[in-house]
């Protein structure tokens, strides 16, 4: 068992996976967290290109790859262990689904969990997605406090 987070993309548009891409990029490079390839091999970089985003933690703070494809739909997951990669992981799945609203997302975590992830993706993109976890849990933005551990 881990904490893991599941999405099932229905949606297939280039213009809208272009900018989910390039918004990606822009999180994976500000974020401040260390990435590396899906395999979390040390001194690799993530792999965010314009047929996919994919990445890992680096060594022992990697747990399963986190990758979305342009062409994979259907139902999807992955197991982070609450390793440091998670809140990258999460940033890019608010931004997925702000560009796929049609896309669902749950997590074993609750919305208290997902709302720095909302609150980094305005940071840093200057916008707030609609990002609902599950069907019907709003998650509004809210900073992780300096006691809070994700």
């Amino acid at each position: 068992m881990g904490y893991t987070h599941y999405w099932e993309r229905v949606g297939k548009s280039p213009k809208e996976w272009k900018k989910l891409t390039s918004d990606c990029r822009k999180l994976v490079e500000r974020l401040g967290i260390p990435l590396a390839n899906g395999h979390g091999d040390p001194g690799s970089a993530p792999e965010v290109s314009d047929l996919r985003v994919c990445f890992n933690g680096v060594e022992e703070q990697s747990h399963e790859t986190f990758c979305l494809s342009i062409n994979k739909l259907g139902f999807q997951f992955c197991k982070t262990a609450y390793k440091p990669y998670d809140m990258a992981v999460m940033c890019c799945l608010v931004v997925a689904k702000h560009y796929f609203p049609s896309m669902r997302v749950s997590s074993d975590g609750s919305e208290s969990n997902w709302a720095p992830a909302v609150a980094r993706v305005k940071e840093i993109l200057g916008y707030t997605p609609k990002f609902y976890l599950g069907e019907d849990v709003p998650v509004q933005p809210r900073a992780i406090e300096e006691d809070e551990s994700i």
